[in-house]
């Protein structure tokens, strides 16, 4: 196995039964993977490093609010793109990054820009939520774009 591998792609990541697993490791707070006690960083998209989980970062609890109303207008797109209304964007947005840590989903944070991110991986959905319990953005990821959304393991 290449030292810098596919996170969600990984069949290392996800064994015959599907569940999050990392060879040496133990389940830290909230569920999330930690190796030898250390925090797991990935990187995404070649250059921002993240911190796989949220296990010791403390997650806020989300609301069904935006961070900036001058983004409304795409984030109805991304509704629309979803079959959804506006108000039910919001509350899935939401619902998804409250929702506790499980085997379908796959969180990480990115201390420079203080964002929070889970990717759902059945429905393929990814959503972002700030420090200040806004949504930043949720839109379906189609799997041409993992590459760049996605971390890859370091």
């Amino acid at each position: 196995m290449s030292r810098r591998q596919n996170w969600c792609d990984s069949p290392f990541l996800f064994g015959k039964s599907g569940r999050r697993h990392f060879k040496n490791s133990s389940q830290g707070p909230g569920g999330h993977d930690i190796i030898q006690g250390m925090e797991q960083i990935g990187i995404v998209n070649g250059k921002t490093k993240v911190i796989l989980g949220f296990g010791s970062v403390e997650k806020p609890t989300f609301y069904a609010e935006t961070t900036s109303k001058g983004h409304d207008k795409r984030h109805k797109k991304h509704a629309d793109d979803m079959g959804i209304t506006f108000k039910q964007w919001l509350n899935e947005a939401a619902d998804l990054l409250n929702a506790y840590a499980g085997e379908d989903y796959l969180d990480w944070y990115e201390p420079g820009d203080r964002l929070f991110y889970r990717f759902d991986t059945k429905k393929s959905r990814i959503v972002i939520g700030t420090e200040n319990q806004s949504i930043n953005t949720y839109f379906a990821l189609p799997k041409s774009s993992y590459k760049n959304y996605l971390p890859d393991l370091v």
